[in-house]
């Protein structure tokens, strides 16, 4: 005779079930979270967390923030700390400067240090930060809230000295050149890009640059700057979720800021020109079979390392090419 639900000795005998043998065993308590001490912690204050005005924000959100700067002598030093929820990217001038923060626990907000001095020469200067908000984890990057928090302290050669808050006086834009609100196409990825050069405005971190009507002032964000952005009242349109603040705070960047130089090309491996059947995002969306016809294409190298291709306004092209090291990130 047999059991359901238990396996059976020769058919004859029930085998109890693993729960009923071993007796339960409460799962262990977490380690209480503590804060680090006092000096290993970071205020950024009078500066402030500020976004784009709005009440929430979808994920996979880019916005634009913008601010003008006059420097009037020689700057000895102008040192300081940025942040940034998810990703930032700061630029002078048009100029890539440094980008991050790295991944860290949203209740322990790594804050990156910034060393600008040699690129602050008398006259007028624009900084300029991108930031990308993912909205939800994924394999390298926690859930959050938006924000952008930045401190520079510039020190003059005579000695007088000036800061650069964020705050109200920056002026910020949605940009849609990368749709908000962009789905997640696998889990281990928050964001796969589409970008649409059409809608960017080119030339907006430089100076001398106007600003349409779409640039708005920054908001101010409830959160003070010692503590990261998850601990706001800003709505997390995901979980509605809030960091607990009691163990909340801003650290230094533990790990070096990233490097960046150009690797280069060894070859054109493959070009095909690609005809769509069916509309692009229908098959990012839904992986749909025969979306599009792939056939070689050529290429024109008027000189080594350079490769020509035109666009007809009918088929895209898909190029793919080796480089003379293995490399990882964003080529």
């Amino acid at each position: 005779m047999q059991t359901a639900g238990t396996g059976t000795l020769l058919g004859l005998l029930p085998t109890p079930s693993i729960a009923q043998t071993l007796p339960p065993v409460a799962p262990p308590e977490p380690a209480p979270l503590r804060l680090p001490p006092e000096k290993d912690r970071l205020d950024l204050s009078p500066a402030q967390w500020i976004w784009y005005p709005s009440e929430r924000t979808l994920p996979n959100s880019v916005v634009l923030f913008r601010r003008a700067l006059r420097v009037d002598s020689t700057v000895r030093s102008a040192t300081g700390w940025i942040a940034a929820e998810s990703r930032y990217l700061l630029t002078i001038d048009g100029a890539r400067v440094q980008w991050g923060p790295a991944p860290a626990d949203p209740r322990r907000m790594e804050v990156d240090p910034l060393d600008l001095a040699h690129l602050l020469s008398p006259g007028n200067h624009t900084f300029g930060v991108t930031v990308l908000h993912y909205g939800h984890g994924d394999g390298t990057q926690p859930i959050g809230k938006p924000g952008l928090l930045f401190a520079l302290t510039i020190t003059y050669a005579d000695g007088t000295s000036q800061t650069l808050l964020s705050n109200a006086s920056w002026s910020t834009l949605l940009c849609r050149s990368w749709k908000p609100g962009q789905y997640k196409r696998w889990y281990l990825r928050a964001l796969q890009e589409e970008f649409d050069s059409r809608l960017y405005p080119y030339g907006w971190d430089l100076p001398g640059f106007s600003p349409t009507g779409d640039w708005l002032p920054a908001q101010v964000l409830d959160c003070t700057a010692a503590l990261p952005p998850s601990c706001s009242t800003y709505a997390d349109h995901l979980l509605d979720a809030r960091a607990d603040r009691s163990v909340s705070c801003l650290i230094p960047r533990s790990i070096p800021l990233l490097t960046e130089q150009p690797l280069p090309v060894e070859e054109l491996v493959e070009a095909y020109s690609v005809v769509w059947r069916r509309p692009a995002e229908e098959y990012f969306e839904m992986l749909s079979p025969e979306a599009f016809v792939a056939t070689p294409r050529p290429v024109d190298s008027p000189t080594p390392g350079t490769w020509i291709t035109e666009l007809d306004g009918k088929s895209a092209a898909a190029l793919t090419f080796r480089f003379r090291e293995e490399n990882i990130g964003f080529p």
